[in-house]
């Protein structure tokens, strides 16, 4: 029993290290150049130990929809998931409504969907056609 485990432990270690030493070039070229652009995607293949670094694709940008059936705008302009609104009186927003009337009243915009990550947290469905 232990010696068909000490293959599958092995590739184990050389995976972790492998991740561990492209994590640990990464750091030491941020603190050395000071700048996010030397940063770049690491692909590992540990089945045929190779490695590829590739520069990192730009992130997705979200844009106003504004077609018959679908319309969305995008608060703020070309966000990205990185991206976050900080909305100050957090004692006055204590309910949905009240986060509702503040996206109506500060950006002119009817809430139909509030959701994080996969959940769901709000859906206007009596607004959702009009």
């Amino acid at each position: 029993m232990i010696a068909g485990k000490v293959i599958p432990s092995i590739i184990n270690i050389n995976t972790v290290s492998s991740i561990t030493g492209l994590a640990c070039l990464q750091i030491l070229t941020l603190l050395h150049t000071k700048s996010l652009s030397c940063i770049k995607d690491a692909y590992l293949n540990s089945a045929v130990y190779s490695y590829e670094l590739s520069e990192p694709m730009e992130t997705k940008k979200t844009k106003d929809i504004l077609e018959e059936y679908n319309q969305s705008k995008a608060i703020p302009k070309n966000f990205t998931c990185w991206d976050k609104i900080i909305i100050n009186g957090s004692q006055t927003l204590q309910t949905f409504k009240q986060f509702i009337n503040y996206f109506k009243l500060e950006y002119g915009v009817d809430v139909i969907l509030v959701n994080s990550s996969n959940y769901i947290l709000y859906k206007d469905t009596e607004n959702e056609l009009k």
